[in-house]
Protein backbone atom coordinates (compact mmCIF):
# COMPACT_ATOMS: atom_id res chain seq x y z
CA UNK A 1 0.00 0.00 0.00
CA UNK A 2 2.83 2.20 0.91
CA UNK A 3 4.59 1.97 -2.46
CA UNK A 4 1.59 2.52 -4.12
CA UNK A 5 1.02 5.85 -2.26
CA UNK A 6 4.72 6.13 -3.17
CA UNK A 7 4.22 5.78 -7.03
CA UNK A 8 1.14 8.46 -6.80
CA UNK A 9 3.30 11.10 -5.28
CA UNK A 10 5.81 10.47 -7.93
CA UNK A 11 3.11 10.34 -10.76
CA UNK A 12 1.72 13.98 -8.89
CA UNK A 13 5.63 15.63 -8.89
CA UNK A 14 6.02 14.51 -12.40
CA UNK A 15 2.91 16.04 -13.90
CA UNK A 16 3.32 19.47 -11.78
CA UNK A 17 7.49 19.39 -12.98
CA UNK A 18 5.66 18.40 -16.55
CA UNK A 19 3.15 21.37 -16.12
CA UNK A 20 5.62 23.92 -14.91
CA UNK A 21 8.16 23.38 -17.42
CA UNK A 22 5.54 23.65 -20.29
CA UNK A 23 4.71 27.24 -18.69
CA UNK A 24 7.73 28.42 -18.18
CA UNK A 25 8.43 27.29 -21.99
CA UNK A 26 5.51 28.94 -23.20
CA UNK A 27 6.62 32.28 -21.20
CA UNK A 28 10.23 31.68 -22.27
CA UNK A 29 9.00 31.90 -25.98
CA UNK A 30 6.85 34.82 -25.94
CA UNK A 31 9.28 36.84 -24.08
CA UNK A 32 11.92 35.64 -27.04
CA UNK A 33 8.92 36.87 -29.56
CA UNK A 34 8.58 40.37 -27.56
CA UNK A 35 12.45 40.84 -27.49
CA UNK A 36 12.32 40.05 -31.21
CA UNK A 37 9.85 42.52 -31.95
CA UNK A 38 11.04 45.00 -29.97
CA UNK A 39 14.41 44.37 -31.47
CA UNK A 40 13.03 44.73 -34.75
CA UNK A 41 11.32 48.11 -33.72
CA UNK A 42 14.60 49.52 -32.33
CA UNK A 43 16.48 48.64 -35.77
CA UNK A 44 14.04 50.15 -37.23
CA UNK A 45 13.44 53.23 -35.23
CA UNK A 46 17.58 53.76 -36.06
CA UNK A 47 17.05 53.28 -39.78
CA UNK A 48 14.83 55.73 -39.65
CA UNK A 49 16.33 57.96 -37.54
CA UNK A 50 19.70 57.75 -39.74
CA UNK A 51 17.82 57.98 -42.92
CA UNK A 52 16.67 61.11 -41.78
CA UNK A 53 19.88 62.81 -40.27
CA UNK A 54 21.53 61.85 -43.67
CA UNK A 55 18.46 63.90 -45.89
CA UNK A 56 18.25 66.62 -43.67
CA UNK A 57 22.46 67.39 -43.37
CA UNK A 58 22.56 66.21 -47.35
CA UNK A 59 19.67 68.60 -47.87
CA UNK A 60 21.33 71.22 -45.98
CA UNK A 61 24.56 71.08 -47.27
CA UNK A 62 23.09 71.03 -51.41
CA UNK A 63 21.08 74.47 -50.85
CA UNK A 64 23.55 76.15 -48.16
CA UNK A 65 26.37 75.47 -49.83
CA UNK A 66 28.15 76.28 -52.97
CA UNK A 67 30.25 72.71 -52.83
CA UNK A 68 33.94 72.19 -52.56
CA UNK A 69 35.60 73.64 -54.69
CA UNK A 70 33.14 76.31 -55.23
CA UNK A 71 33.09 76.18 -59.19
CA UNK A 72 33.02 72.28 -59.19
CA UNK A 73 30.30 72.76 -61.96
CA UNK A 74 33.11 73.32 -64.06
CA UNK A 75 35.10 70.84 -63.48
CA UNK A 76 35.33 66.91 -64.24
CA UNK A 77 33.75 64.63 -61.12
CA UNK A 78 37.61 63.08 -59.93
CA UNK A 79 38.10 66.80 -58.63
CA UNK A 80 34.64 67.24 -57.31
CA UNK A 81 34.72 67.24 -53.14
CA UNK A 82 31.43 67.55 -52.71
CA UNK A 83 28.36 69.17 -54.25
CA UNK A 84 26.53 71.93 -53.82
CA UNK A 85 23.92 74.23 -55.48
CA UNK A 86 24.10 77.53 -54.00
CA UNK A 87 24.93 80.40 -55.87
CA UNK A 88 28.34 82.53 -55.51
CA UNK A 89 27.90 86.26 -55.85
CA UNK A 90 30.85 88.20 -57.47
CA UNK A 91 32.85 88.49 -54.29
CA UNK A 92 32.63 84.50 -54.19
CA UNK A 93 30.30 85.09 -51.22
CA UNK A 94 27.18 82.90 -50.55
CA UNK A 95 23.67 85.30 -51.33
CA UNK A 96 21.34 85.87 -48.48
CA UNK A 97 18.64 83.31 -48.79
CA UNK A 98 18.77 79.64 -50.22
CA UNK A 99 19.99 81.26 -54.17
CA UNK A 100 20.73 77.68 -55.98
CA UNK A 101 22.96 78.27 -59.52
CA UNK A 102 21.47 77.05 -62.30
CA UNK A 103 24.37 76.10 -64.30
CA UNK A 104 25.24 73.88 -60.80
CA UNK A 105 21.57 72.01 -61.08
CA UNK A 106 22.67 71.06 -64.74
CA UNK A 107 25.59 69.90 -63.92
CA UNK A 108 24.13 67.47 -60.92
CA UNK A 109 21.57 66.53 -63.21
CA UNK A 110 24.14 65.76 -65.90
CA UNK A 111 26.53 63.96 -63.71
CA UNK A 112 24.30 62.75 -60.59
CA UNK A 113 24.98 59.18 -60.93
CA UNK A 114 28.81 60.19 -60.58
CA UNK A 115 28.90 62.42 -57.49
CA UNK A 116 25.81 61.35 -55.14
CA UNK A 117 25.43 57.63 -54.94
CA UNK A 118 28.41 56.22 -52.57
CA UNK A 119 30.22 59.53 -52.46
CA UNK A 120 27.58 62.38 -51.25
CA UNK A 121 25.05 59.39 -49.81
CA UNK A 122 25.91 55.78 -48.66
CA UNK A 123 25.74 53.12 -51.55
CA UNK A 124 22.68 51.42 -49.99
CA UNK A 125 20.49 55.12 -49.90
CA UNK A 126 17.76 55.78 -52.47
CA UNK A 127 17.11 59.52 -53.35
CA UNK A 128 15.18 61.68 -55.61
CA UNK A 129 15.99 65.44 -56.07
CA UNK A 130 13.40 67.56 -57.86
CA UNK A 131 12.60 71.34 -58.22
CA UNK A 132 9.51 73.05 -58.36
CA UNK A 133 9.19 76.57 -59.41
CA UNK A 134 5.92 78.26 -58.03
CA UNK A 135 5.42 79.46 -61.30
CA UNK A 136 3.42 77.24 -63.12
CA UNK A 137 4.47 77.88 -66.77
CA UNK A 138 8.12 76.86 -66.04
CA UNK A 139 8.81 72.71 -65.60
CA UNK A 140 10.24 71.38 -62.86
CA UNK A 141 13.93 70.86 -62.90
CA UNK A 142 14.26 67.28 -62.20
CA UNK A 143 17.64 66.59 -60.97
CA UNK A 144 16.91 62.70 -60.36
CA UNK A 145 14.10 60.94 -59.84
CA UNK A 146 14.76 57.85 -58.63
CA UNK A 147 12.45 54.95 -59.34
CA UNK A 148 12.60 52.60 -56.79
CA UNK A 149 11.53 54.88 -53.96
CA UNK A 150 7.63 53.63 -54.12
CA UNK A 151 8.91 50.44 -53.32
CA UNK A 152 11.19 51.56 -50.82
CA UNK A 153 10.09 50.47 -46.60
CA UNK A 154 11.54 54.00 -45.46
CA UNK A 155 11.08 57.10 -47.33
CA UNK A 156 11.89 60.50 -45.73
CA UNK A 157 10.80 63.57 -47.48
CA UNK A 158 11.94 67.05 -47.26
CA UNK A 159 10.79 70.34 -48.70
CA UNK A 160 12.69 73.97 -48.62
CA UNK A 161 11.44 77.26 -49.65
CA UNK A 162 14.76 77.98 -51.96
CA UNK A 163 15.45 80.55 -55.07
CA UNK A 164 16.64 79.96 -58.49
CA UNK A 165 18.94 82.35 -60.89
CA UNK A 166 18.04 80.03 -63.63
CA UNK A 167 19.52 82.36 -66.57
CA UNK A 168 19.36 85.81 -65.03
CA UNK A 169 23.07 86.18 -64.70
CA UNK A 170 22.74 86.09 -69.05
CA UNK A 171 20.04 89.64 -69.04
CA UNK A 172 22.38 91.76 -70.20
CA UNK A 173 19.83 94.44 -70.20
CA UNK A 174 16.38 94.27 -68.97
CA UNK A 175 13.77 97.30 -69.23
CA UNK A 176 9.68 96.91 -67.68
CA UNK A 177 7.91 99.55 -69.60
CA UNK A 178 4.73 100.88 -68.72
CA UNK A 179 2.73 104.27 -69.17
CA UNK A 180 3.25 105.67 -65.87
CA UNK A 181 6.53 104.97 -65.96
CA UNK A 182 7.17 107.47 -69.69
CA UNK A 183 5.70 110.09 -66.78
CA UNK A 184 9.07 109.95 -65.22
CA UNK A 185 12.22 111.74 -66.46
CA UNK A 186 13.97 109.28 -64.83
CA UNK A 187 13.46 106.92 -67.85
CA UNK A 188 14.89 109.22 -70.25
CA UNK A 189 18.03 110.01 -68.40
CA UNK A 190 20.27 107.96 -70.33
CA UNK A 191 21.62 109.72 -73.04
CA UNK A 192 21.88 108.46 -77.11
CA UNK A 193 24.23 109.71 -79.38
CA UNK A 194 21.30 109.66 -81.88
CA UNK A 195 20.11 113.38 -80.43
CA UNK A 196 16.69 112.89 -81.39
CA UNK A 197 16.55 110.30 -78.63
CA UNK A 198 15.79 110.37 -74.96
CA UNK A 199 12.89 113.18 -75.84
CA UNK A 200 9.34 113.44 -76.37
CA UNK A 201 9.36 114.35 -79.96
CA UNK A 202 5.63 114.54 -81.17
CA UNK A 203 3.93 111.76 -80.96
CA UNK A 204 6.88 109.47 -80.07
CA UNK A 205 9.09 108.47 -77.19
CA UNK A 206 12.62 106.79 -77.79
CA UNK A 207 13.67 105.00 -74.73
CA UNK A 208 17.46 103.82 -75.13
CA UNK A 209 19.46 101.95 -73.11
CA UNK A 210 23.10 99.80 -73.81
CA UNK A 211 24.45 96.83 -72.85
CA UNK A 212 28.10 95.55 -72.95
CA UNK A 213 29.31 92.31 -74.25
CA UNK A 214 32.57 90.44 -73.73
CA UNK A 215 34.20 89.36 -77.13
CA UNK A 216 35.84 86.62 -75.45
CA UNK A 217 31.94 85.25 -74.94
CA UNK A 218 30.94 85.98 -78.53
CA UNK A 219 32.27 82.51 -79.84
CA UNK A 220 30.12 79.90 -77.51
CA UNK A 221 27.40 82.05 -76.91
CA UNK A 222 24.11 83.37 -78.89
CA UNK A 223 22.36 86.64 -78.27
CA UNK A 224 18.67 87.64 -78.24
CA UNK A 225 15.98 90.12 -77.99
CA UNK A 226 12.85 89.25 -75.95
CA UNK A 227 9.75 90.88 -75.52
CA UNK A 228 6.73 90.09 -74.28
CA UNK A 229 4.66 92.20 -76.56
CA UNK A 230 3.67 91.67 -80.35
CA UNK A 231 2.27 95.14 -81.03
CA UNK A 232 2.99 96.66 -84.46
CA UNK A 233 3.23 100.58 -82.83
CA UNK A 234 6.29 99.02 -80.93
CA UNK A 235 9.85 99.16 -82.86
CA UNK A 236 13.34 99.39 -81.70
CA UNK A 237 16.42 99.89 -83.63
CA UNK A 238 20.30 98.40 -82.77
CA UNK A 239 23.39 100.25 -83.12
CA UNK A 240 26.78 101.68 -82.02
CA UNK A 241 27.72 104.90 -80.90
CA UNK A 242 30.57 104.87 -83.55
CA UNK A 243 28.23 103.17 -86.30
CA UNK A 244 24.69 104.77 -86.19
CA UNK A 245 21.60 102.86 -87.59
CA UNK A 246 18.23 104.26 -88.57
CA UNK A 247 16.82 100.61 -89.74
CA UNK A 248 13.36 100.03 -87.53
CA UNK A 249 12.06 96.84 -86.49
CA UNK A 250 9.08 95.51 -84.50
CA UNK A 251 9.34 93.64 -81.86
CA UNK A 252 7.40 89.65 -82.08
CA UNK A 253 6.32 87.43 -79.26
CA UNK A 254 9.39 85.30 -80.32
CA UNK A 255 12.97 85.71 -79.43
CA UNK A 256 15.23 87.44 -82.10
CA UNK A 257 18.72 86.22 -82.81
CA UNK A 258 21.06 89.39 -82.63
CA UNK A 259 24.22 87.02 -83.59
CA UNK A 260 24.12 89.00 -87.29
CA UNK A 261 23.51 92.60 -85.65
CA UNK A 262 26.48 92.25 -83.41
CA UNK A 263 28.68 90.68 -86.18
CA UNK A 264 27.93 93.51 -88.67
CA UNK A 265 28.61 96.49 -85.77
CA UNK A 266 31.26 94.93 -84.40
CA UNK A 267 34.76 96.86 -84.36
CA UNK A 268 36.66 93.73 -83.14
CA UNK A 269 37.46 95.51 -79.54
CA UNK A 270 37.92 93.28 -76.13
CA UNK A 271 34.77 95.01 -75.24
CA UNK A 272 31.45 96.06 -77.32
CA UNK A 273 28.98 98.43 -76.39
CA UNK A 274 25.59 98.36 -78.20
CA UNK A 275 22.38 100.80 -77.90
CA UNK A 276 19.23 99.25 -78.04
CA UNK A 277 16.55 102.26 -78.80
CA UNK A 278 12.94 101.85 -78.50
CA UNK A 279 9.81 103.59 -80.13
CA UNK A 280 6.75 104.02 -78.76
CA UNK A 281 3.82 105.65 -79.50
CA UNK A 282 2.70 108.30 -77.37
CA UNK A 283 -0.69 107.20 -75.76
CA UNK A 284 0.14 103.13 -75.65
CA UNK A 285 -1.64 101.11 -73.29
CA UNK A 286 -0.84 98.23 -71.11
CA UNK A 287 3.47 97.40 -70.33
CA UNK A 288 5.99 95.10 -71.53
CA UNK A 289 9.19 93.87 -70.55
CA UNK A 290 12.48 93.78 -73.10
CA UNK A 291 15.62 91.91 -72.63
CA UNK A 292 18.83 91.62 -74.25
CA UNK A 293 20.02 88.05 -73.22
CA UNK A 294 23.05 86.36 -73.54
CA UNK A 295 23.20 82.69 -73.95
CA UNK A 296 25.07 79.15 -74.62
CA UNK A 297 25.25 78.43 -78.31
CA UNK A 298 23.06 74.67 -77.57
CA UNK A 299 20.37 76.44 -75.32
CA UNK A 300 16.69 74.94 -75.87
CA UNK A 301 14.33 77.58 -77.62
CA UNK A 302 12.08 76.34 -75.01
CA UNK A 303 14.00 78.36 -72.59
CA UNK A 304 14.40 81.35 -74.40
CA UNK A 305 11.42 83.63 -72.65
CA UNK A 306 11.25 85.77 -70.01
CA UNK A 307 10.66 83.80 -67.01
CA UNK A 308 13.64 82.11 -67.80
CA UNK A 309 16.04 85.46 -66.82
CA UNK A 310 14.33 86.35 -64.10
CA UNK A 311 15.37 84.68 -60.18
CA UNK A 312 12.14 82.19 -59.53
CA UNK A 313 10.83 80.91 -55.77
CA UNK A 314 10.71 77.23 -55.96
CA UNK A 315 10.47 74.26 -53.71
CA UNK A 316 13.56 72.35 -53.50
CA UNK A 317 12.19 68.72 -52.58
CA UNK A 318 14.16 65.95 -51.42
CA UNK A 319 12.90 62.40 -50.97
CA UNK A 320 15.46 59.62 -49.59
CA UNK A 321 15.05 56.13 -49.34
CA UNK A 322 16.73 52.46 -47.76
CA UNK A 323 17.42 50.41 -50.95
CA UNK A 324 15.94 47.22 -50.47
Amino acid sequence: MSNIVRENRGFIFSTDLLLALIVVSIILGLSAEIVDTISYKMQNYGSRNSLERLAHEGADILIKSPGSPDNWEELNEGEIKYPGLSSLDNDHSPPKGHLLSYKKILKLKKDYEKIIPGNFFPGYVDCSMIIYPLDKTLDPLVIYDSPHLSVSNEVVVLNRSVLCDYRSQGCLLYLNIRPDSLNSESIFLEKCHQLDHGIENGEEYWICRNFRINRSQMKNHSYYLISTSNAAQFQWIMDQSCNKSNNRREFTNNPLKLDGDIKSLSNNMDYEVFFLHINLKKGFSGSFEIMVVEVPIDTPLKELKSEFFKIQPCNFVLKAGIKN
